[in-house]
């Protein structure tokens, strides 16, 4: 059974640098470990999520209280469901959207759905970590000037480094231009708890803002949050968000969820300043991404293995060899998530696989995503009749799947981009890496016939 298996792995104690943020539950009061006695549905005193009026609505406007929004929904089927709807949302109101090219394969599942047609904000390189940054300003100014009629942008800040455009700055752009902001926070729903931290989007001025409760808070997989700006009429966007959640929501979901923005509110500065203490603490040879306060998660730890001759894959491996889990890799770096959850014990044994950690004798080159070409929308090459070819005959074609691998649901090629030489040399040499490529068919890519 699949108890049995994930129980049996549980036993093993590991240490938990991946999400989700509570760690195994050790962040989570004993009293909530009994959570199936609170799985129930809608009745008398319940309330019922999708029109709620007792006790999840009095939940959800302390949450909303507590980010800053006027108004937020629980979102049980995770921050996809919440950027579903959002983008559903918007495609009731524009035919054009500017986007940025780092976002979440959800976000462009729903391209695929709604037929939005997309403008690709590229954020600023990272050069010397081989990875992608921030969104500028000044991108989005000059997008919303060439393509007057694209009435939203979407933004994804944090990125899955830590890394966070000027919310703020970019608000006041698209406001000023008459347009609306949505912004995926899936990667920052402990934002604003710690002065130590970055502001929320919500009170940077974003219009909707989507944040992954499970990822950084003691929350469990699949707990997500939707909060509204004032711009937002709230009874109108609630048409899109009902098409995306179940009508049997998880009660102990939203409990946890809602347990996890009150722990925060409470603790949080706290829970940061130890948290920081322990990360200062931290020694390891490899170079860590680092910033502002304003720019950076200081919990997003990056570590750039390949100055030291060792692929990001590679040093992930011999992590999980000690018994370490990492959030994620790439050619280039290790990325670990730390929270509240970690004990000094874990930052100490952290410590001491870094330090051991193999190392190569000259660094290797830095192997980064190609951009991509788009040559029709992402809904044209979805609906379109496909074919299967091999790599050595893909070149040229039109990439009719979402193809990824570093960071996650991230598409190295999206539905209706060109699929190039380049793009195949990277993919292959991912794979020869160790990393892993998800959207091909047994090896072959999906291309418009």
């Amino acid at each position: 059974m699949l108890y049995d298996k994930l129980a049996a792995r549980a036993k093993q104690n590991r240490i938990s640098f991946a999400m989700p943020g509570h760690k195994g539950g050790n962040w989570i009061p004993a009293r909530l470990h009994e959570l199936l006695k609170i799985d129930g549905t809608e009745l008398h005193g319940t309330d019922n999520m999708h029109c709620p009026s007792g006790i999840l609505q009095e939940s959800l406007d302390a949450i909303a209280a507590s980010y800053g929004a006027a108004h937020s929904y629980f979102s049980v089927n995770g921050s996809s469901a919440g950027i579903l709807s959002a983008l559903h949302f918007t495609a009731s109101r524009s035919a054009e959207i500017l986007i940025d090219r780092n976002c979440h394969a959800s976000a462009v599942n729903a391209l695929c759905l709604t037929g939005l047609s997309p403008v690709y904000l590229h954020p600023q390189p990272v050069p010397s970590f081989g990875i992608t940054g921030a969104v500028a300003p000044d991108a989005v100014a000059a997008a919303l000037t060439a393509h007057p009629a694209a009435h939203f942008v979407f933004l994804t800040s944090p990125n899955y480094f830590g890394i966070c455009s000027d919310i703020r700055a970019i608000a006041d752009i698209v406001h000023a231009a008459g347009k609306l902001l949505i912004v995926d926070e899936a990667h920052g729903a402990h934002f604003g708890f710690s002065p130590l931290l970055p502001e929320s989007a919500v009170r940077q001025g974003a219009d909707i803002v989507i944040q992954s409760a499970h990822k950084t808070l003691p929350a469990p997989n699949q707990s997500a949050l939707i909060h509204l700006g004032g711009r937002i009429d709230p009874l109108e966007f609630s048409r899109w968000y009902s098409l995306f959640q179940t009508t049997s929501p998880s009660y102990p979901l939203m409990a946890l969820t809602d347990y996890a923005v009150r722990f925060m509110e409470t603790h949080g500065a706290a829970v940061y300043q130890t948290l920081q203490e322990q990360i200062s603490r931290l020694h390891t040879p490899f170079p860590m991404l680092s910033g502002s306060a304003a720019a950076h998660d200081f919990t997003r730890l990056v570590f750039h293995t390949s100055v030291f001759g060792i692929h990001g894959y590679d040093a992930a491996a011999y992590l999980d060899e000690q018994g370490i889990d990492v959030e994620m890799a790439d050619c280039n770096n290790v990325v670990c998530i730390a929270t509240g959850g970690n004990t000094d014990e874990d930052f100490a044994a952290l410590e001491t696989a870094l330090s051991s950690c193999p190392r190569g004798v000259a660094a290797p080159l830095f192997l980064t995503p190609p951009p991509a070409r788009r040559v029709m929308s992402p809904r044209e090459a979805f609906l379109s009749c496909a074919e299967l070819l091999p790599p050595e005959t893909a070149v040229g074609r039109t990439s009719a799947a979402a193809v990824t691998s570093i960071p996650p649901c991230v598409p190295i090629l999206a539905p209706g981009e060109e699929i190039t030489q380049t793009h195949i040399d990277y993919l292959l040499e991912v794979q020869r890496l160790g990393g892993s490529v998800t959207g091909l068919e047994n090896g072959q890519f999906r291309v418009v016939r």
